[in-house]
């Protein structure tokens, strides 16, 4: 089996980029996710319509002998590709959460520490 990283890898800024400009602004990533995920949902929809589309016309006996098994291979991978767009969607959903609360953490984590050191030379 192939082994997974739990670990959550940084981006490399490029050179020209400063990494204190940089700040989440939902309210201009949201459309994006949105169609990512109407795009998506396009997919798995057609995929799941296709499926039994495929496999009534192989039970059928529309086809030849040689492409009647190809058609049921093909209603085969359609099934598991919807599948794979749904658990696309919830994927994108929740990582996209999640990015959003750990640079808001984040975020704060620099301001606290910011505070704290103000505060430090104040004394």
């Amino acid at each position: 089996m192939k082994k997974s990283e739990n670990e959550k890898s940084n981006a490399i800024l490029h050179k020209n980029m400063n990494k204190k400009d940089l700040s989440l602004d939902s309210k201009k990533a949201d459309p994006y996710k949105n169609n990512i995920i109407k795009q998506l949902n396009t997919i798995q929809k057609c995929f799941s319509e296709l499926e039994p589309v495929l496999n009534r016309m192989a039970m059928k006996r529309v086809f030849s002998d040689d492409c009647n098994s190809l058609s049921l291979q093909c209603a085969k991978k359609c099934s598991s590709q919807a599948q794979s767009a749904r658990s696309l969607m919830n994927n994108i959903e929740t990582k996209y959460i999640d990015d959003q609360k750990s640079v808001l953490i984040q975020g704060l984590d620099e301001r606290i520490s910011y505070l704290e050191e103000v505060i430090s030379h104040m004394q």
